[in-house]
């Protein structure tokens, strides 16, 4: 199973009774009705594989020096060396942070191989402003706007998460015509947002333009990056 299914399982899963009245996880997981336990527990399996498995492998390769690269090699062999699995469960958010840019940066060149007019007119901007072997820095990047209308199209031309992390509102709220009592698991439809065509012109076409008119449409980075407070 795959970080993507893991994360998609774990959608379908959620929204237990247990999260509405948490007194219910003290019920025994053979009892009738407590099939959110057996559902934690299949998880719980799913995360220590997804964990150990990894792990256990970057072990072997280093045992067998089967990395691509001697510096990595250098790096990792004293940090896995004195790493267990239960410190790589309890990474910082930080973490998964990378692994979202990582997935933003393939769908970023996959962005740039189907549509070679935008990577052109991205490229010739950057050939423009950055100098000849220099690197682009934050200084530059008030010069760089089509590259700006660019990451913000591939945040909107498929978002990272399709689905937000789940909050609880602290008081009662209404939305539309439906009521949310407090302490409702909510989960934001992040996929809906962006193909909503009252937010986006033609939603399914990767177009960085849209966002150069002089009317914006909706910043994704008010919702890409997590919606209200956490904490």
């Amino acid at each position: 199973m795959t970080v993507g299914d893991l994360v998609q399982w774990w959608l379908a899963h959620s929204g237990a009774l247990v999260d509405i009245i948490p007194i219910l996880r003290h019920i025994p997981y053979w009892f009738r009705g407590a099939n959110f336990e057996r559902i934690a527990r299949t998880f719980r399996a799913y995360m220590e594989d997804a964990v150990q498995r990894p792990f256990v492998r970057a072990k072997a390769d280093l045992a067998l020096r089967c990395l691509p690269h001697v510096e990595l090699i250098r790096y990792y062999t004293p940090v896995l060396a004195r790493c267990t699995p239960d410190d790589i469960t309890h990474e910082p958010p930080e973490t998964f942070a990378s692994l979202q840019t990582i997935a933003l940066l393939k769908k970023f060149i996959l962005a740039m191989a189907l549509y070679p007019d935008v990577q052109k007119r991205a490229q010739a901007e950057v050939g423009k402003v950055i100098k000849a072997n220099a690197h682009p820095t934050l200084e530059n990047r008030d010069s760089m706007l089509y590259i700006s209308c660019v990451l913000k199209e591939v945040q909107h031309w498929i978002p990272v998460a399709l689905m937000g992390f789940p909050h609880r509102p602290i008081e009662p709220d209404y939305y539309d015509s439906y009521f949310i009592p407090e302490g409702s698991v909510v989960l934001p439809n992040i996929w809906a947002v962006t193909q909503d065509e009252a937010n986006y012109k033609d939603s399914k076409r990767f177009w960085p333009e849209r966002f150069e008119s002089a009317t914006l449409e909706l910043d994704p980075y008010e919702y890409v990056f997590g919606l209200a407070r956490s904490g």
